[in-house]
């Protein structure tokens, strides 16, 4: 499973200066599954690039729940301070607070800054299931309007990709 072509500056702000050259202005794609040791790849040119060719840290390569995971790159947020708001502080009680408290999934440079080039609000969405299987008391109430948040953000990031995309061309 991959993610859509993504763009050269989007693989250049997380690959090491020593492999930009081989950065070509399309045919790269993101590996979203958690246990493959590639990251970004261009089977065109026949190009594999792991953890070790990045210079950021990778949320969809971390399990969830551990120490110093990012979830929102755009405001520099980590999964663990998205747990906090939700389960220790319990002061959130829409995905409306945990913007607030957080100000993860309100930025906008997802294209920049997420090594995906894409908006966080999946993985706010997985990180509500997972602790929704841990038992933990989130209410159904929240959990929907995250999922459907996280919906509306992602087609909105979405149509931003697609608007940059055409002003590139």
């Amino acid at each position: 499973m991959c993610s859509s072509d993504l763009f050269r500056k989007t693989l250049a702000n997380h690959m090491r200066p020593i492999y930009w050259n081989l950065i070509s202005e399309s045919g790269y794609f993101f590996c979203v599954e958690k246990n493959c040791p590639v990251t970004y790849f261009n089977n065109e040119n026949k190009l594999y690039f792991g953890l070790t060719e990045l210079v950021s840290s990778v949320m969809h390569k971390i399990p969830i729940n551990v120490e110093n995971r990012p979830m929102c790159y755009c405001k520099n947020v980590l999964e663990s301070v998205v747990i906090d708001e939700l389960l220790n502080k319990q002061c959130c009680d829409s995905i409306k607070d945990i913007q607030k408290f957080t100000e993860a999934n309100t930025g906008k440079d997802c294209v920049l800054t997420n090594p995906t080039g894409r908006c966080c609000g999946k993985q706010i969405k997985e990180v509500l299931e997972w602790a929704k299987e841990q038992r933990l008391d989130i209410s159904a109430p929240l959990l929907e309007e995250a999922i459907s948040c996280c919906e509306e953000i992602e087609a909105s990031t979405d149509k931003q990709y697609e608007t940059h995309a055409l002003s590139i061309n």
